[in-house]
């Protein structure tokens, strides 16, 4: 198979016995490599080469360098990017994602382009203030061979559970801790919180609502609660609680929990029902989940905490076995067989057996 990896080259250096070299290195990832302004402003990629530096010619050299820095809002073609005509074709480099679509959720800052990210990355490593190196060169010479790794943070997120109330609905619990942390380091100070849910993890978030400090509505006991009332039984979303400063900065969104709305199971085995029922082309459930595609998924509802699920086709043959051990009272099912094959269209069987002995029975259908 194909591997995939990085390889560095550092060097050439001519070290004396007993000298050492330091290296670091970031990672950065970013939309484009600068903006639409830099672009028209005709910002060159010092770094880089037009494919004409002469040998003789230390790199870097802004006579030779790439011009014109391509970016994420209009692309460019090379005659484009090279006007004086050193490096010319008709290869359009760039994109135009960004006057499509805007920037995804978790880029949560103004720090858009691999630029700006890699300035980001040169801060962190000096502990300095904030240089924009697009016309000058960064030197690690006369910084701290390891690193400092001081910049400026925001008011951390709150570590968060969400658990289901007796008629289904969502409760996303947090404590107060983060309205008291502290840190020579901190952007500002504690202001609200932002409650938001999202089909997945990447978004798009739609805010539920905005909590201030110690809020009675929502504070209880010490505990904030928000119940999101808009689910169903079933349902799957990702829940986060945001941070925000008074200066508007706001915290990662390193708590995000995925919960299936659901109660609990009943007492015995009773009829059993399965929905969407007959499964027309794809399911309408919302959200999504890890388990497997969310528009091929079917529910057993109605089960008691423990009981094994069995689907059989029309002619009898066993399709699946489920064992559920829960307690809630659905169960999901992606239409997948014992061999992982999709099932077909057609008429389905199920039965649904408990310890006690219980048994009871149903079909569904599925036209695809």
């Amino acid at each position: 198979g194909m591997r995939i990896g990085y390889t560095y080259g550092f060097g050439p250096y001519h070290l004396l016995p007993g000298e050492k070299v330091r290296i670091a290195w970031a990672e950065v990832c970013g939309y484009g490599s600068a903006r639409k302004e830099d672009t028209d402003a005709g910002v060159k990629d010092i770094g880089g080469s037009n494919g004409a530096t002469p040998p003789d010619v230390e790199a870097g050299d802004a006579n030779y360098a790439f011009n014109i820095v391509p970016n994420y809002w209009v692309p460019k073609t090379r005659n484009q990017l090279n006007p004086t005509g050193t490096s010319t074709g008709t290869t359009v480099f760039g994109s135009d994602y960004l006057s499509k679509y805007p920037l995804p959720d978790f880029v949560n800052s103004n720090v858009v382009t691999i630029r700006e990210v890699a300035d980001r990355a040169i801060q962190a490593y000096t502990g300095d203030t904030l240089v924009n190196y697009n016309t000058v060169q960064y030197w690690p010479e006369n910084k701290n061979e390891r690193g400092v790794y001081r910049f400026p943070i925001p008011v951390p997120a709150p570590g968060l559970s969400v658990e289901n109330t007796l008629v289904g609905e969502s409760k996303i619990i947090w404590g107060n801790q983060v309205e008291s942390f502290a840190s020579a380091r901190l952007q500002g100070t504690f202001a609200h919180y932002e409650v938001a849910k999202a089909s997945s993890p990447l978004g798009p978030w739609t805010k539920l609502a905005t909590i201030s400090k110690g809020d009675p509505q929502y504070l209880i006991a010490g505990k904030y609660q928000f119940i999101d009332k808009n689910v169903r039984i079933g349902d799957n979303f990702y829940y986060s609680v945001l941070s925000v400063d008074d200066k508007g900065n706001k915290s990662g969104r390193t708590n995000m929990t995925l919960h299936t709305a659901s109660i609990g199971a009943t007492a015995t085995l009773q009829q059993v029902f399965v929905a969407p029922n007959p499964f027309i082309v794809k399911s309408g459930y919302p959200g999504s989940t890890p388990d497997g595609d969310i528009n091929n998924q079917l529910r057993f509802y109605n089960l008691p905490k423990t009981c094994t699920i069995r689907v059989f086709s029309y002619s009898g043959q066993l399709i699946e076995t489920i064992e559920h051990d829960v307690d809630e009272i659905q169960h999901p099912y992606f239409q997948i067989t014992r061999n992982n094959q999709l099932i077909a269209s057609g008429v389905y069987f199920y039965v649904v057996d408990a310890p006690d002995g219980t048994r009871v029975h149903g079909k569904f259908v599925i036209i695809n």
